[in-house]
């Protein structure tokens, strides 16, 4: 009878696999509907090696296969989960920063480690230019700069760490919830997110919020369930940090009151005594931070309704994209089953997940970088409705299958397109500068009168991956040059103000960056008098977006 029954898991497992491989090809011929302004399926498999594709797939199930033979897991399955999500992590970092985005929350780093906190609070919104940032990230980023050197490597860590550390709480979410199976399942579906490894070696605030909304989650939870108080102080600090992480997570801390309305219902007074011991320290946290830089987030919450909001409808992606493409189907599919299984069960818990995905939709949110901090839940929705699998081994095969394709997809057509945009010549050309025995570099930007962006940013980001002292200065633009890009999303790279460590002068080489593939030096004075010997180009372009950014360094 055992027998029969393992014959019987196999079979279905041969179909897992056929369905599995079926879903990318299904998904490439239907990548028109991949509207994904970043990973689109429609220009990371252009000019793939469609054949050697498949091949990577096949061997991905096969890895799946033998992962989920029946047998027990001979490692802790937290550390189980932290090895993956850092190890798969880390095989993006050689991606450039490919949202321009970064180059603010570099140079508030750069400013906190150069000029110190002090300066940085007394200066954030002023002489740091916040945008619609908030300072937390930041703040860590420049830490990380003042403890171990102004270098990428440091940043990619730290955010590879949360990343990892999220798969945790994914688990522990879900292991508190319900049980140690459910958030395990959870915590590997949140590995099945090809998106979000993209988003991993970036210097942005994107992988923080994520975690810190997840760690407030869970701690708060675990403060009204069982009333620990180094818990509750956890607890205080973490919605604290969520709330300073970025303007994104305000409206999903809404859940927080789901959370003390589920626990309410079971122990009215120990919850609502917990929640005090909670709010009471975090509000005042928060309420005393917020009095103090009153006049910038009072102007930042204006800003954002009056531009981001608005500009929430233009800047948007379909939901078929984000879950279907960015994100693996098994996932979404179980995701949706999780409703089923819940009403079934009539399981109060699982209205936390609902409340947080039900927003996505209720608020209109139709981008993969703003649904981001929300993939945490999604992945343990998914692994809450995998249980109407029965069989152990189909579950596990059915979930590793969803892991190992979708990192071979993150691996094999997102990172390669990554490494082929234009924003890769800052990083070529950083590390070339690097290597030529000069202690400072000149920086000249071309002004082209129909460019998407100003061009000062790729001086930021240049900085991020040369250890050269840079030399720049850039006339502020026109009014006439402001009110044109207006409602840009890009609107920042013009109001940025260049930081006075630029300013001084130098340069034992020129730097010139433009849009022209061409790279006409635009007259530059120094390079038209023949004073450099030598120049190396770098050139590269996927040719998918309308702006390029081309590199030239020239040197005796």
């Amino acid at each position: 009878m055992r027998l029969s029954i393992r014959l019987k898991s196999y079979e279905w497992a041969l179909a897992v696999s056929f369905v599995t491989l079926a879903i990318p090809v299904l998904l490439l011929f239907l990548r028109h509907l991949d509207d994904n302004r970043l990973t689109s399926w429609q220009w990371v498999f252009s000019g793939r090696n469609t054949l050697a594709f498949l091949l990577f797939l096949i061997l991905a199930v096969l890895a799946a296969f033998v992962f989920s033979r029946p047998g027990k897991y001979g490692w802790s399955r937290p550390l189980v989960l932290f090895g993956c999500g850092f190890g798969s992590g880390a095989l993006f970092w050689g991606a450039p920063e490919v949202i321009v985005d970064s180059a603010r929350y570099f140079t508030q780093a750069k400013q906190l480690h150069l000029y110190g906190v002090k300066w940085f609070f007394s200066q954030w919104g002023r002489e740091v230019f916040s945008w619609t940032d908030l300072p937390l990230v930041s703040i860590i980023y420049g830490f990380l700069f003042t403890c171990f050197g102004e270098s990428r490597i440091v940043i990619q860590i730290c955010t590879t760490s949360l990343f990892a550390l999220s798969a945790v709480l994914v688990y522990l979410l879900g292991n508190l919830l319900w049980d140690e199976e459910t958030g395990f399942n959870g915590g590997m579906f949140f590995l099945a997110i090809p998106y979000l490894y993209s988003q991993v070696p970036m210097m942005l605030a994107d992988i923080p919020t994520m975690f810190f909304l997840l760690l407030a989650i869970y701690a708060f939870a675990r403060a009204l369930l069982y009333g620990e108080f180094s818990v509750m102080g956890v607890a205080a600090l973490s919605i604290v940090l969520a709330v300073f992480v970025k303007f994104s997570t305000w409206p999903l801390l809404s859940v927080l009151g789901v959370i003390f309305f589920i626990s309410l219902t079971r122990c009215p007074g120990d919850t609502l005594r917990r929640a005090i011991y909670v709010l009471v320290p975090a509000s005042i946290l928060i309420g005393v931070v917020f009095f103090l830089n009153f006049d910038v987030f009072s102007e930042q919450i204006r800003f954002l309704l009056h531009y981001q909001r608005p500009g929430l409808g233009r800047w948007t992606e379909g939901y078929v994209s984000t879950f279907f493409f960015q994100t693996h189907p098994y996932l979404t599919l179980a995701a949706c089953a999780s409703l089923w299984v819940a009403i079934q069960k009539k399981d109060p818990n699982y209205v936390l997940l609902f409340f947080l995905l039900a927003l996505v939709f209720i608020l209109q949110i139709k981008r993969s970088r703003y649904i981001l901090p929300v993939f945490p839940i999604l992945a343990l929705a998914g692994g809450y409705g995998i249980q109407l699998i029965r069989d152990l081994f189909l579950r596990r095969f059915v979930i590793l299958s969803a892991v190992t394709t979708s990192l071979v997809v993150a691996l094999f057509a997102y990172l390669p397109f990554l490494k082929s945009m234009s924003v890769v010549n800052l990083m070529d050309g950083g590390h070339f500068i690097d290597s030529l025995p000069v202690d400072s570099v000149r920086v000249v930007t071309a002004n082209s009168p129909d460019a998407v962006m100003d061009p000062q940013v790729n001086v930021m980001l240049l900085d991020l991956y040369t250890r050269k002292r840079i030399s720049y200065h850039h006339p502020p633009p026109s009014r006439e040059t402001l009110a044109s890009v207006s409602l840009s999303p890009l609107r920042f790279t013009w109001e940025f103000n260049t930081p006075e460590y630029y300013k001084k002068d130098g340069g034992g080489a020129l730097v010139f960056i433009d849009d022209d593939p061409g790279l006409s030096l635009a007259a530059d004075p120094l390079y038209q008098a023949g004073k450099y010997a030598h120049r190396a180009n770098f050139t590269k372009t996927s040719g998918v977006f309308r702006h390029q950014t081309m590199v030239s360094v020239f040197w005796n």
